[in-house]
């Protein structure tokens, strides 16, 4: 699990950050490999020396990236390629398939809803959680779909009600994947 070390702001953006330590074996001994540019915020890649792990550090705090991930962070690119995304959804839900046939599906990080209506047309019970007030509201309204807007953690779907959990594209966006 990774440890807060320090906190601060970036003096360019005023975005607040934090340093942390390893998520896997908590060391604190990370290089840097290089550095990453996205909506105007420069991010430190850096490898932890112990045990390999790649990360972002400092790193946007938990409340920033709610911000970022509900304001900032915008799907619209994925409306407009919407058909070549549901024929993407096909070849997941054939690998879905192969375990279980039908039962009840929970996709996190579930974007517009795009592979639960797939689903739902393959006779599986579709549900979805997503951090975007926009995408998660595209499939409600949309899609008439069941998705929680807001962290896996927050939601309602318990462990026992669930016969798949589908995740895609998804664990590089996580705090704490561990």
């Amino acid at each position: 699990m990774s440890e807060t070390i320090c906190c601060g702001e970036d003096r360019e953006t005023g975005q607040t950050m934090e340093d942390v330590s390893c998520n896997i074996c908590g060391g604190d001994d990370a290089r840097q490999l290089f550095e990453l540019e996205l909506y105007d915020t420069v991010f430190s890649v850096k490898r932890c020396q112990s045990c390999g792990l790649v990360y972002l550090n400092p790193r946007p705090t938990s409340s920033e990236l709610d911000g970022y991930y509900s304001q900032v962070y915008n799907y619209s690119g994925f409306l407009k390629s919407k058909d070549s995304i549901k024929q993407r959804c096909w070849v997941d839900i054939e690998l879905i398939q192969r375990y279980k046939k039908r039962g009840n599906l929970l996709e996190v990080g579930c974007m517009f809803g795009f592979l639960l209506d797939q689903a739902r047309q393959h006779g599986y019970n579709s549900y979805g959680v997503e951090i975007s007030k926009q995408a998660a509201e595209y499939a409600k309204d949309t899609l008439d779909l069941d998705v929680h807007n807001g962290r896996l953690e927050e939601s309602s779907f318990g462990d026992r009600f669930l016969d798949v959990v589908f995740l895609s594209h998804l664990i590089e966006h996580l705090e704490d994947p561990s």
